[in-house]
């Protein structure tokens, strides 16, 4: 079995990335990509409450900021009754 292809960065189009995986035991709870040649982060998806997705009135095609950059939500997945994973694509300038 091959390895994966490195994912390209957003910023800069690299292939000098490095994956941050969601872990269960950690308290590492979001996925991304950090990119070695500029520092970019770039996130695959973010777990968070349904409670505070609620709140914020996320949906699906909403723009939403993490961290101070823009990203568009890709679809929505129930973990159990108190996780939800939020897939994301980083968002165009508008």
């Amino acid at each position: 079995m091959s390895a994966p292809e490195p994912r390209r960065c957003h910023a800069c189009g690299s292939r000098q990335t490095v994956l941050t995986r969601r872990s269960l035991a950690a308290a590492q709870a979001d996925q991304y990509v950090t990119c070695q040649r500029c520092g970019w982060v770039t996130y695959e998806f973010i777990a968070r409450r349904p409670r505070e997705l609620q709140q914020r009135r996320v949906a699906r095609g909403q723009r939403i900021k993490i961290c101070g950059c823009s990203y568009v939500v890709g679809r929505m997945l129930a973990l159990g009754g108190d996780e939800m994973i939020v897939y994301v694509t980083p968002a165009e300038p508008e």
